[in-house]
């Protein structure tokens, strides 16, 4: 849920293009600086008082929009009206089943910080240190593992449509399917004679990417799976750069999201290490 954007103080606001957003910005300084007060005012950034800060208040736009939440760029614990953006551990390739898994982790999530002892709890606490006031500066949450399971075939057609967006759009979507896509890729690399290991990485050896446009939940079919098509394209790109070579070592793979939603060009990028070996 975006609340902060239904607010009247974000009309005629050109929130769906970075590039138009930073223009209108600098055209508009009056208002600029309303829009920077109000983000400030629901502890989304700290008080903006340079070009710097009032740049990284254009990504938080862009950011809240797709996300619901941007935990890293708070300073103060979540205000009311807005959704946790958490990402999940998952190894699902279904796009709709990850996007629900999203939902029950960001509802969870909100559930423990509203729980009767979410005034006592401190950046000690293993389950929500994440969300913790000091934990923003440092970057995403954890992946959650779910308290419950989900089950896709009680959706309606509306609630897919939504679910499969909110993967393919949010950063936690995109983030919670690398871990899938990077043991599928794995699953091709080893069923192509390749020995691929869980290691730490030593040297680049093969590369692949894949990204795709994504501009409104209406023009995605959710009869075409992004992250399946991930796995197939990028493990041939990376199974084409092994043959080139004389020698293949043990390899280990690392796959990483491709956040551009402001040019609404997403996808992910995976990466065939030498794999350092512990005996």
């Amino acid at each position: 849920m975006t609340l902060a954007l239904t607010d009247p103080i974000f009309q005629d606001v050109p929130l769906h293009d970075q590039s138009q957003l930073t223009t209108w910005l600098t055209e508009h300084p009056e208002r600029a600086e309303e829009i920077f007060a109000y983000l400030a005012k629901q502890n989304m950034l700290p008080a903006l008082r340079n070009t710097e800060a009032q740049l990284e208040a254009v990504s938080v736009l862009e950011r809240l929009q797709f996300d619901g939440d941007v935990p890293e760029a708070r300073v103060d614990p979540l205000m009311e009206g807005f959704q946790p953006a958490v990402p999940v551990q998952t190894v699902s390739l279904n796009p709709i089943e990850i996007g629900l898994q999203l939902q029950v982790a960001s509802e969870e999530t909100l559930a423990l910080l509203q729980g009767p002892d979410s005034s006592e709890r401190t950046s000690a606490s293993t389950e929500l240190a994440c969300w913790e006031p000091e934990h923003y500066k440092t970057g995403l949450p954890a992946k959650k593992s779910l308290g419950k399971t989900v089950d896709i075939t009680l959706l309606s057609d509306a609630q897919r449509q939504q679910a499969y967006w909110l993967t393919i759009s949010s950063t936690q979507g995109r983030e919670s399917a690398c871990f899938p896509i990077q043991l599928s890729i794995a699953d091709v690399l080893g069923k192509n004679g390749y020995r691929v290991i869980r290691a730490d990485p030593v040297r680049m050896v093969a590369k692949g990417f894949w990204r795709f446009s994504a501009f409104g939940k209406a023009d995605q079919s959710l009869n075409f799976n992004p992250l399946t098509t991930a796995v197939g394209v990028m493990s041939q790109q990376i199974l084409a750069e092994l043959r080139e070579l004389s020698t293949v070592p043990t390899l280990c793979v690392e796959v990483v999201p491709i956040h551009d939603m402001a040019n609404r060009n997403i996808g992910w990028v995976a990466t065939a290490y030498a794999a350092e070996e512990v005996y």
